[in-house]
């Protein structure tokens, strides 16, 4: 019997170089509705700072949970940490292309 064979590297890497720079465009457009400033330099101190705290927040969060709440109860916690990035993400890009505008 013929096992699936494994995705490339490339793909895999290709992947995450996607949903990084889709995640970035989300922070942009955050920056610009909520946090919004004239100077160019500001504006993208702001969003390296919102992606840094917001990785090492999520890994934070992932370890901690898991931590506090042991391996049989980090279901809900999971469940509610991809409810709230996703809630992110397609918030951001849907407003993107309106904020791009001004």
């Amino acid at each position: 019997m013929k096992t699936r064979s494994k995705k490339s590297p490339f793909t895999s890497l290709a992947w995450s170089f996607l949903f990084i720079y889709l995640y970035y465009l989300a922070t942009v457009s955050w920056v610009k509705m909520v946090w919004n400033h004239e100077d160019s330099d500001v504006f993208f101190a702001r969003i390296k700072l919102l992606m840094s705290v917001t990785f090492f927040g999520s890994i934070f969060y992932i370890v901690g949970i898991y931590n506090w709440v042991g391996h049989n109860n980090v279901d809900p916690f999971f469940d509610l940490f991809i409810v709230v990035s996703l809630t992110y993400l397609g918030i951001g890009l849907m407003a993107y292309p309106f904020l791009q505008k001004r």
